[in-house]
């Protein structure tokens, strides 16, 4: 058309993802502005929908074991097959206005629904203040939001049943990779091979050891020294978190573990032909060290340069 200039799509996206906008999207300017100012509204936000994250890894945590399917069918008691209502489904506030039981049966609800729905909900918030303050990018939200709720969901299955099902693990092995892939600061939407070679290194490399350690105990002991749950749970944290903070968590978890289990066998005697959960050792460390390795870097360091070898 005469005297009128055409505008293609072409050239607003070029325009939008050019280099000065993105670096200005991902500058300190974004968290000085808006979250620095608003984090205390912020944080109530990322605790509530930490909430009912929380209230689908409760379903994750009693279905993925037994194979069931975690859409179908609808949330009902296990007793009476009640068909919960959405009021019935509310993070938190249901299991208190419903008294912890069922509205038709009475049967008890278990107090784990609202530990798990809480517990994740201040978890994100955490990490969201440590991401506001320590000036992580926003994008790492996303692997820690993922990171926490299949961790979470595996220490409670092996403590209810032992196992830490492949259904948790192994679509992580594939999420984690990608993510490191995908993410970019700078450029969100060019992949990092970078990233991306070194997780790989940490999950091949912690899966060869782990492995090799839980073949040769069972060698020579004769008995089952590490669980292949375990080992696969070890190779996620690897992927996400690094070897060096893996190897931690591993290492301070065992402790803990030889000191908790003779204590827990002594009051559950009838429980030592179950086995001893130990993902929920592994967990509780993998959460300190995302929520305070800033702290835990420096002393480590400190302790290393005083005995230079």
């Amino acid at each position: 058309m005469d005297g009128q200039e055409v505008i293609l799509l072409k050239d607003v996206l070029d325009t939008f993802f050019s280099e000065d906008i993105l670096k200005e999207m991902f500058n300190e300017k974004l968290y000085r502005e808006v979250l620095c100012d608003y984090w205390k509204y912020s944080m109530f936000v990322i605790f509530w929908i930490g909430c009912n994250i929380g209230s689908f890894l409760n379903v994750c945590i009693y279905r993925l074991p037994l194979g069931m399917s975690l859409c179908r069918p609808k949330s009902h008691c296990p007793k009476c097959g009640h068909k919960l209502s959405w009021y019935e489904n509310i993070p938190i506030f249901s299991y208190l206005f419903l008294l912890a039981a069922c509205k038709d049966c009475g049967q008890r609800i278990s107090p784990r629904y609202i530990i798990v729905e809480f517990i994740t909900g201040v978890l994100f918030a955490a990490v969201y203040l440590k991401i506001v303050f320590c000036k992580l990018p926003l994008t790492s939200m996303l692997l820690f939001f993922y990171l926490f709720s299949v961790l979470l969901s595996a220490a409670f299955t092996d403590c209810d049943l032992r196992v830490i099902p492949n259904k948790l693990t192994i679509p992580a092995m594939v999420v984690i990779p990608a993510y490191f892939l995908l993410h970019n600061g700078i450029y969100p939407f060019q992949p990092d091979w970078k990233s991306f070679s070194i997780c790989l290194a940490n999950m091949a490399g912690t899966a060869l050891v782990m492995s090799a350690f839980t073949i040769g105990g069972k060698k020579i002991f004769k008995r089952d020294v590490f669980g292949w749950g375990d080992v696969k749970y070890l190779v996620v944290t690897a992927g996400a978190l690094g070897w060096f903070a893996t190897l931690l968590i591993l290492l301070f978890a065992s402790v803990t573990a030889m000191i908790y289990m003779p204590i827990y066998w002594i009051f559950r005697p009838k429980r030592k032909k179950r086995g001893f959960p130990f993902a929920p050792f592994m967990t509780v460390y993998a959460f300190g060290w995302i929520l305070f390795n800033q702290y835990a870097i420096p002393f480590i360091k400190k302790i290393m340069n005083c005995y230079p070898g």
